[in-house]
């Protein structure tokens, strides 16, 4: 009897470890797909947060505008120019970081439909860092515009003003 018990043991041993792998395969791609999608999640509130503050800067420095001794020498407006396109590239790279998320995000979601696990863990992965990414872009655009708009909003304050 101990022969057949360990040649079954040693038969049956590499069916139940390839079982523990297929059924890691799609644990571990959820796992990862679920982390990306709460990563993308908090890089659209973080992108929307960074858009309000811009918002308030704009805001800001219209009113600041709307002065009647607010004029501006050609290094300020080619200062302001110059940062104004920065700006905009900032918005531009927040905005292709998220599209890529949410597209990696959903090529993940397709391929663990197909039960390519491995591909969808993968793709799971570089959905989490394009939304790791955007999270560092909205950010960036949020202190600066944060910034601005606290140094515009003291330019239309008079002085003597209670703060």
């Amino acid at each position: 009897m101990p022969r057949i018990y360990r040649l079954l043991s040693l038969g049956l041993l590499p069916i139940l470890m390839g079982f523990c792998f297929l059924g890691c395969g799609p644990i571990t791609a959820s796992q990862a797909i679920s982390d990306a999608r709460t990563t993308v999640d908090q890089a659209q509130i973080a992108a929307e947060n960074a858009r309000e503050v811009e918002r308030k800067r704009l805001a800001a420095e219209e009113r600041a505008s709307e002065k009647p001794d607010a004029v501006q020498d050609s290094d300020s407006a080619r200062k302001q120019a110059i940062l104004e396109k920065a700006r905009a590239s900032l918005r531009g790279q927040l905005h292709f970081e998220l599209a890529s998320a949410i597209a990696y995000i959903n090529k993940a979601r397709e391929e663990e439909g197909y039960s390519d696990y491995r591909s969808a863990a993968r793709l799971a992965s570089r959905a989490e860092a394009f939304a790791e990414a955007a999270l560092d872009v909205a950010d960036a655009i949020r202190r600066d515009s944060a910034a601005q708009a606290i140094k515009a909003k003291s330019e239309t304050e008079p002085e003597g003003a209670e703060k």
